[in-house]
């Protein structure tokens, strides 16, 4: 399919009429039904019915209709972004992150910067902690999203973006399951899966465990997915951040937070070149601005601890 024909089908698609259609492309109306007809020669289907008085779309044609305007409107975007390229160079931000970006709405703050930069791409990739802590390094990208405590004493700049706080993931119907909150005591002798030991979440559980000085009975060590699919079978519970309720959400599930909390901030790291590039620092200040409206950073109360 020709960009042309998008434009012919989706032109009759709206005036039913070859001989409109026709005028508002300056040709022929036999020029609009060969191309009508070679695009459907080429789909090896019927887009239009033409057996009454008047053309009507068939129900394939309907189907077609809405991905032809997709289609129509990613080329039309394609040379938007191409006539500004054109004009004045796009800048590119290269950005690894942690896989926590849903659970955070970064997803959301990312593409709201996009929609309202257009001259700025953000090309995103996950990476695990160390190859994302080597990349950042190498300046093999501009900024990274994750943990703060992933960086322990690095000297490389980071901006707060979110803070989470470690929690205790049961079933409902689970003995613990009715309080409103949990000491480090309530955990001692209990069954629990944690995330993989390479994680950030998983450190800052077996960190937890070790400074209270309890001993829960740890199963295994497993990927987000097999922790819950855990939880919800009633077979064990786990420390999670609490914020990862919003990717996994349900009703099979209680969270009940530590007391004293546990905290984790999610944080960007600039790496020593993108701290360097303007575009970098007004994209961190973006995110800043969306999430804050959304609900405001939060720092640890007097008495909370930290982990490092």
């Amino acid at each position: 399919m020709t960009t042309d024909q998008a434009r012919i089908f989706l032109s009759l698609s709206d005036t039913l009429s070859f001989t409109e259609t026709a005028a508002l492309h300056n040709m022929t109306q036999a020029t609009v039904s060969k191309q009508i007809h070679a695009l459907e020669t080429e789909l090896g289907i019927l887009l239009f019915d033409r057996s009454r008085r008047r053309v009507s779309l068939t129900v394939f044609g309907r189907s077609f209709q809405t991905h032809c305007e997709m289609i129509r409107n990613a080329y039309e975007e394609s040379l938007r972004l191409a006539r500004l390229h054109a004009r004045e160079k796009i800048s590119e931000i290269q950005l690894v992150s942690l896989p926590i970006l849903q659970q955070y709405r970064l997803l959301e703050a990312i593409r709201d910067f996009e929609e309202t930069h257009p001259e700025t791409r953000v090309i995103m990739r996950e990476y695990e902690e160390q190859d994302l802590l080597a990349s950042l390094r190498a300046s093999a990208c501009d900024l990274a999203i994750a943990r703060k405590e992933m960086f322990g004493t690095d000297t490389l700049r980071t901006e707060p973006l979110a803070t989470d706080e470690l929690c205790l993931f049961v079933r409902r119907d689970h003995r613990l399951a009715d309080r409103l909150e949990i000491t480090s005591g309530d955990l001692d002798q209990l069954p629990l899966m944690l995330m993989p030991k390479q994680t950030g979440v998983c450190r800052m559980a077996e960190q937890y465990i070790e400074e209270a000085g309890i001993h829960p009975f740890i199963l295994q060590h497993a990927r987000i997915e097999t922790l819950i699919g855990s939880i919800e079978a009633g077979k064990c519970g786990s420390l999670l951040m609490r914020r990862i309720e919003t990717v996994f959400h349900t009703e099979a599930m209680k969270v009940i937070p530590l007391r004293p909390p546990v905290y984790s901030h999610v944080v960007a790291s600039f790496s020593p070149e993108g701290e360097r590039k303007p575009v970098a620092r007004k994209f961190v200040r973006h995110l800043q601005r969306f999430l804050a409206g959304i609900e405001p950073v939060r720092h640890a109360s007097h008495g909370a601890r930290e982990s490092h």
